[in-house]
């Protein structure tokens, strides 16, 4: 057995809480996940480079993810981080 740690069961995917926050579509990120490969980058760096999200967006959601992920923040309290960030622009 791999000493690779596993995601908590009730962990999304990066991809998936961009979806959830609503940063991005679903049709956003299924195109993104087809040419990251070709990148050989992480999707939120791919999506940066493909103009779907800024690097603002990018530097909230990774810090949001473990607070989702350890039930301390909920979706909703993390869409309006998101609100809050798009209305400073």
């Amino acid at each position: 057995m791999g000493t690779e740690s596993r995601a908590p069961a009730n962990a999304l995917k990066f991809g998936d809480l961009l979806v959830r926050l609503k940063l991005i579509g679903e049709q956003d990120l299924s195109d993104a996940l087809k040419v990251a490969p070709q990148f050989g980058l992480p999707i939120g760096r791919t999506l940066v480079l493909t103009g779907f999200l800024t690097d603002e967006e990018l530097q909230l959601v990774v810090e949001l993810q473990p607070l989702i992920a350890s039930q301390t923040l909920s979706i909703d309290k993390a869409r309006g981080a998101v609100t809050a960030l798009k209305a400073k622009k």
